[in-house]
């Protein structure tokens, strides 16, 4: 019988109020029936302040397996723990172009430099992200595996007759990445609801009143909530500056709702999406409206979609981090 592999699989807290993609899709991929036992090691404290990322560092120290993953923008707990035994998974660089001045150099020492050294493998989830860390560090590509997302069982195809006379569009995440400025402004007087997912900061608020537009807004949804979103809208404007990937355009491909979004994740959504400039207000107003003139586009849009999940089997996924994890194991000797 093959020796049962344990891997530490550790996951940052959740802030109150925020809900991350990633982790919801992790908590499916780890339904394993191998020769690998995940064990889920949530952080105690939420990453937040030099105190408390210090006591979860020892905390990982305490807590480490034969295999240690560290994934979610936790990247400084692997100071702590065996190089040999761990992988690091890097979402994003998204923070390292956004910060400036002492707050970007010592993300970048404490973020990236140091934990990209402590560390002997690197999975990302985007070819796109490949090379942004082989660009910006001194990583070799083939220490870097690159395994995609996938999306819950729980986002199945609901048909549903697009309303073209006041489009319900789905906005998910209300981070500075996100958006949502822009695309407010863009929707300036249309004839639309707009259903946001996430916290709405104070400056946003006002803006979507002065703007006059329709919204609701929802945080802290479930799987279950948000497939219930997908259901009752009839569009996903996802026009994000910057992403790792974007999860939500497959959520939205595979409940059958058409996808805007930015023309930076073509790689991700294939031909099965209308495509803008996120830099762009007028484009994305301009989309919008042609959305209504152009109905026919739309059903050959949805249907391609659906096509662009075969990129994204949750079984092929699984296989890909179990082979990881069985060569990894293997060679941890001559790490």
């Amino acid at each position: 019988m093959k020796k049962k592999i344990k891997v530490s699989f550790f996951q940052r807290k959740p802030r109150e109020n925020f809900d991350y993609s990633i982790e919801m899709f992790y908590k499916e991929l780890f339904i394993y029936n191998s020769n690998v036992e995940i064990i889920i090691k949530k952080l105690p404290f939420v990453s937040k302040g030099f105190f408390t990322r210090v006591c979860s560092t020892i905390w990982c120290f305490f807590n480490q397996n034969e295999i240690n993953h560290v994934s979610g923008d936790i990247n400084f707990v692997n100071f702590l723990l065996k190089k040999e035994k761990t992988i690091l998974t890097i979402l994003d660089l998204y923070s390292l172009n956004r910060l400036k001045g002492l707050k970007r150099r010592i993300y970048k020492l404490f973020w990236l430099d140091l934990p990209l050294k402590r560390c002997s493998k690197i999975i990302t989830i985007s070819q796109k992200i490949k090379r942004e860390i082989i660009s910006n560090f001194k990583v070799e590509s083939k220490k870097i595996e690159v395994i995609s997302c996938s999306i819950s069982s729980t986002f199945k195809r609901k048909n549903k007759k697009l309303n073209f006379k006041e489009l319900n569009i789905l906005f998910i995440g209300t981070g500075e990445n996100k958006n949502l400025e822009r695309s407010i402004k863009a929707l300036k007087k249309l004839k639309i609801k707009l259903i946001i997912i996430g916290e709405i900061k104070l400056k946003y608020l006002d803006l979507l009143k002065k703007n006059k537009i329709n919204y609701l807004n929802y945080v802290n949804q479930t799987q279950k909530q948000i497939f219930r979103h997908y259901i009752n809208s009839d569009i996903l404007l996802f026009p994000s500056e910057y992403e790792g990937f974007g999860i939500p355009i497959l959520e939205a491909q595979a409940v059958g709702r058409l996808v805007v979004t930015s023309n930076n994740l073509k790689d991700i959504s294939g031909k099965g999406a209308i495509y803008i400039n996120p830099l762009s207000i007028t484009d994305i107003r301009r989309k919008i409206i042609n959305i209504q003139k152009k109905r026919y586009k739309v059903k050959k849009i949805i249907k391609i979609g659906f096509k662009n999940l075969d990129r994204y089997k949750l079984k092929d996924i699984k296989k890909k981090y179990l082979k990881v994890y069985n060569s990894f194991y293997e060679n941890i000797g001559s790490n």
